[in-house]
């Protein structure tokens, strides 16, 4: 423990030297002064009405939301030919080319450092049957459908 002055002065008739800048006569360096025990609601309460008129002054602005919504009534709310294939880390993309060509799938888009592809299934391929063949695959993590996002 280091012997480190008063913050108070022990004879309340003699003023307390707040900051002379030596480190010795007030601990706390640079903010010494406004750790002073005298002024800590002063500063309490600046910092409290700074916050507040900070806040009151910046614009109101409305967050977008993001929903997964069919554009048109009866119109499916993901895109019909693609899928979102998430594949384990530390495949090989030799391996991961290999699986995408057995099932005749075009790679639209790789996301996610490498690990996400988004793929779009042949015109005479099923959505449902190469979901499920991708699913069976060892080396894959998830599979899923391309949900529409629409900003409200």
């Amino acid at each position: 423990m280091t012997n480190l002055p008063p913050l108070v002065s022990q004879n309340r008739n003699t003023p307390l030297k707040l900051y002379s800048g030596k480190r010795e006569s007030f601990p706390g360096g640079f903010f010494g002064p406004m750790l002073h025990p005298e002024k800590a609601d002063t500063v309490v309460l600046g910092l409290i009405v700074s916050v507040f008129l900070v806040s009151a002054c910046m614009p109101r602005t409305e967050k977008q939301a993001l929903s997964v919504d069919a554009t048109k009534p009866g119109e499916a709310n993901y895109v019909a030919d693609e899928l979102l294939v998430q594949f384990m880390p530390g495949i090989d993309a030799s391996k991961i080319k290999a699986l995408n060509d057995s099932l005749g799938v075009t790679v639209v888009k790789i996301l996610g450092g490498g690990q996400i592809y988004l793929i779009k299934i042949p015109q005479n391929g099923s959505l449902d049957e190469i979901r499920r063949t991708y699913s069976g695959f060892p080396e894959v993590k998830s599979v899923g459908l391309n949900y529409k996002v629409l900003a409200q």
